[in-house]
């Protein structure tokens, strides 16, 4: 299967699905600028979608801001809903280590001195191929 920008899960088994808050809320600060991602929408569904950046809201929350289709409409998701909202992408190597038991965290260098402002989002118009899953 692959996915572009905007597609809805076709299996769960696409997502790295957590029954603990801690660990989803770990998977998803360990995403990095322009890392795809599952992201829940109002109506229920899981899309596939690319994470612009980081931002903080009116109340200076850390929030990311996620492009949801090839339009350029965006979600801006604020830190306390990180675990409930956003899923990682299953990849190949992710699925085996996860039906293994083993840990599926991935350490990633994230530079914590970049605030994104959310009104100057980059232009999507050249992003990175969609991924395949298994």
């Amino acid at each position: 299967m692959s996915y572009t920008i905007g597609d809805v899960a076709e299996s769960s088994s696409h997502m790295m699905i957590e029954t603990c808050p801690r660990a989803a809320l770990i998977n998803a600060c360990q995403l990095k600028t322009h890392d795809f991602a599952f992201v829940k929408r109002s109506d229920g569904s899981w899309t596939y979608a690319i994470l612009a950046g980081h931002c903080k809201d009116i109340g200076n929350e850390e929030a990311m801001v996620f492009v949801m289709n090839e339009k350029g409409c965006t979600k801006v998701i604020k830190q306390r809903d990180w675990a409930k909202l956003i899923r990682c992408v299953a990849t190949e190597r992710m699925h085996n280590e996860y039906v293994k038991g083993v840990p599926q965290i991935i350490i990633a260098d994230r530079d914590a001195n970049v605030e994104w402002n959310c009104s100057q989002l980059s232009d999507f118009t050249s992003l990175p191929p969609p991924i395949n899953v298994q």
